[in-house]
């Protein structure tokens, strides 16, 4: 008998034993048999149920979903803000910010027109923008009387942001001469010209600044210094223009 309620008090003494441990359940499902030690305003130090001499450890709260303790009561984290999560985005956005602060667009499709170099002096031009490099060309209409036709092909740098450096070849102006000459035949001046389009290399500075969402209307302005190859001329170059442009930033 005696042997008995030896073994009954051991069962309940094992009971009691096993009930005694906090159950920590977490987020993702799992749960761990422990002592917690410590409830802070971001973390709960604990140690392990089956180890109470081993070391302590520490958990971050957003971690938790409940604590589940020996009496029955519960503490359930629904809602828990911590510092860590927070300075963790900020630096990412700083991070992005740095990364993208020269480098806005992933690509970019411009369509604009105006006058000047890149516009083949009076016309139209197109840029496909490629992060901080792009190339355009221009096609448009030059001479005295905007009879010809005019060109240009070049590639951007874009500097910072929509600051860019901007090298191109094509048409840059007109060669233009004229004479006189007298008929004693016919007592008449008669009246001669020559006209050729001006081939060069043209540098400039400028801006391409826009508005709007994905699809964006801007305005383009540069100015800088052009040199002809075929004629010996050496010019200021210029653009003015609007534009519309899309892409993914």
């Amino acid at each position: 008998m005696k042997k008995i309620f030896l073994i009954f008090i051991a069962v309940i003494a094992f009971g009691i034993s096993v009930n005694a441990q906090d159950v920590i359940i977490l987020k993702n499902g799992d749960d761990i048999q422990a002592i917690v030690q410590e409830i802070g305003e971001n973390e709960i130090k604990y140690k392990k149920f089956d180890n109470a001499n081993g070391p302590v450890y520490t958990m971050k709260k957003s971690e938790i979903f409940m604590i589940r303790y020996p009496n029955g009561s519960k503490d359930v984290f629904t809602d828990v803000s911590t510092t860590t999560p927070v300075e963790t985005n900020i630096q990412d956005n700083v991070s992005a910010t740095a990364e993208n602060k020269g480098n806005p667009y992933k690509f970019r499709m411009y369509i604009g027109t105006g006058s000047g170099h890149s516009y083949g002096l009076v016309g139209t031009s197109l840029e496909a923008r490629f992060n901080n490099f792009g190339i355009h060309a221009g096609l448009g209409a030059a001479g005295t009387y905007m009879d010809d036709i005019a060109w240009s092909a070049g590639v951007k740098w874009y500097v910072w942001k929509n600051l860019y450096v901007d090298t191109m070849v094509g048409v840059i102006g007109e060669y233009y001469e004229e004479s006189y000459y007298y008929n004693d035949y016919y007592d008449y001046y008669f009246y001669d010209y020559f006209r050729d389009p001006i081939i060069g290399a043209s540098e400039m500075f400028g801006v391409n600044w826009s508005w709007g969402g994905n699809v964006r209307f801007g305005v383009n302005a540069g100015v800088g210094f052009a040199y002809g190859f075929n004629y010996d001329l050496f010019t200021v170059a210029y653009d003015v223009g609007i534009s519309i442009s899309f892409g993914t930033k």
